[in-house]
């Protein structure tokens, strides 16, 4: 089961990204280039540092929910060092795609000389993805209640159906706390088990993942237009769906199909302005995190004695014979 399971994955990325390219295509006909860039230069500098501060915000949040990782997992290693790891693991394996596995491949390579059990790292890699995801639902559940009037149309849905689907999301989410609270036995898949978090560490997850995408939606809302007078919370519900086909599609950072999803239910606005919203949202978030995550992995590289420098100097020299 699990064999074929694993075989066939690849097709549901598939089965989004075919109709993704479908909605770019034909929305990309009738995109007039020149109005996207006038847009981009309409942009003022107060929002623009509005921008970098939620998007380093969240970078700082994740790092900080790090470190509480660790000392979660047994293995606590203070305050800077996970946050630096942090900071540089979650933008590139966001960037990168099949964050958990790219992101966690680094964490290894940073946890592993610093004494941590493959176990541990194990430990901290499943906790490090669990606030995104629960974050994602725990948002997209209560945008679909509170925002479910502006959603529906968005959504071709009737109201009470996007309240309905909001109501049963909610129940997941608080039927997934309540059994953290209850169940302390190890679950075993196949060959493998691990440990739910505490109760109390679930509710820091949820925290944690809730105030992180917010910060990463108010990026995109500060420059979406005025004229698009879409309230928060509906807007939220329009961004965690198109964050969810972005993820689900496994193209690194969601390219190409965050904004499909993002066109398709913004279709009655304008989509000059939507696009250039999107591109600003992009290079304020993903190539901002990035270019930090990259400056803090040379500096890592080259002068931790842990790094790729650090080794080289340390690695014997052959004796002439």
């Amino acid at each position: 089961m699990r064999r074929h399971l694993t075989r066939y994955f690849p097709f549901a990325g598939l089965a989004v990204v075919v109709p993704a390219v479908w909605v770019l295509m034909r929305y990309a006909r009738d995109i007039d280039t020149s109005g996207v860039l006038a847009h981009l230069h309409q942009y003022s500098l107060p929002q623009v540092l509005a921008a970098i501060g939620f998007s380093l915000f969240a970078l700082a949040l994740y790092g900080l929910y790090e470190a509480r990782a660790l000392r979660e997992a047994g293995r606590p290693l203070g305050v800077l060092r996970p946050m630096v790891v942090a900071a540089i693991s979650s933008p590139i394996g966001h960037s990168v795609g099949l964050a958990t596995l790219s992101g966690g491949a680094l964490r290894y390579r940073f946890y592993a000389p610093l004494g941590l059990s493959h176990t541990a790292v194990a430990t901290v890699i499943f906790y490090a993805a669990l606030p995104y995801v629960l974050g994602l639902g725990l948002l997209l559940d209560l945008a679909l209640i509170f925002g479910a009037q502006r959603a529906a149309p968005l959504l071709n849905l009737a109201t009470w159906a996007v309240v309905v689907l909001g109501l049963v999301g909610l129940g997941k989410d608080l039927g997934y706390a309540f059994f953290t609270a209850i169940r302390r036995k190890p679950i075993a898949i196949g060959r493998f088990s691990f440990r739910l978090p505490s109760f109390k560490f679930t509710l820091l997850q949820y925290g944690i993942g809730s105030v992180e995408i917010i910060c990463l939606a108010s990026v995109l809302y500060l420059f979406m237009p005025a004229e698009l007078n879409l309230a928060f919370p509906a807007f939220l519900a329009v961004y965690v769906i198109s964050l969810i086909a972005g993820s689900v599609s496994n193209v690194p950072a969601g390219l190409g199909v965050f904004e499909a999803a993002m066109l398709l239910m913004l279709r009655d606005f304008p989509s000059e302005p939507v696009l250039a919203a999107i591109l600003a949202y992009r290079v304020m978030y993903e190539v901002l995190q990035l270019l930090v995550a990259l400056g803090l992995l040379a500096l890592y590289e080259f002068g931790s004695r842990h790094g790729f420098a650090g080794r080289l100097w340390r690695k014997p020299r052959s004796t002439p014979s």
